[in-house]
């Protein structure tokens, strides 16, 4: 027994409530769908239930479950993106916040270095620090183990003068 609004109603009684429990997966597929975040999820589903609920039809298909869902998470999305722009911190009152500058000259470091480094050994170099293995590009580029060691060695020497 489940109680709606007071009244003592059981799943089997009212058709209305069963066909729309029926729909929770579709509810909470369209939520997803629509960019709703997890931990807003439970209670948007909540209230597409609830509008669902307040259609009170027994005939009530996974499109209709759907389409509610959908509007209700789009709405949300709506409402909370303008609620980060409202919240946004203007640039002239950013007190508090990190200095990008070192980001900046770090940058200008890097572009400055891989200036030295040649065009074929850049690819080379730019997969190594994304992640990748030597034995990983070696494959990639086909090139012998040897030969990209040499090239990291001879990178590493432009680097560093």
């Amino acid at each position: 027994m489940r109680r709606y609004q007071g009244a003592s109603v059981s799943r089997a009684a009212d058709p209305s409530v069963a066909a729309i429990l029926a729909q929770s997966k579709a509810i909470r597929a369209a939520l997803v769908r629509s960019g709703v975040p997890e931990c807003d999820l439970d209670d948007l589903q909540q209230e597409a239930i609830l509008a669902l609920w307040r259609i009170a039809d027994a005939h009530i298909t996974g499109v209709l479950a759907f389409t509610v869902a959908w509007r209700i998470g789009r709405s949300w999305r709506l409402r909370a993106s303008t609620r980060e722009r409202l919240n946004a911190v203007p640039l002239d009152s950013a007190e508090g916040y990190a200095d990008p500058l070192p980001r900046i000259e770090a940058r200008d470091q890097l572009r400055r270095a891989l200036a030295k480094v040649r065009a074929y050994d850049r690819v080379l170099l730019a997969g190594i620090a994304e992640g990748a293995s030597v034995t990983d590009m070696c494959k990639r580029l086909h090139m012998p183990r040897g030969t990209a060691d040499t090239r990291l060695r001879r990178i590493r020497r432009r680097l560093l003068k």
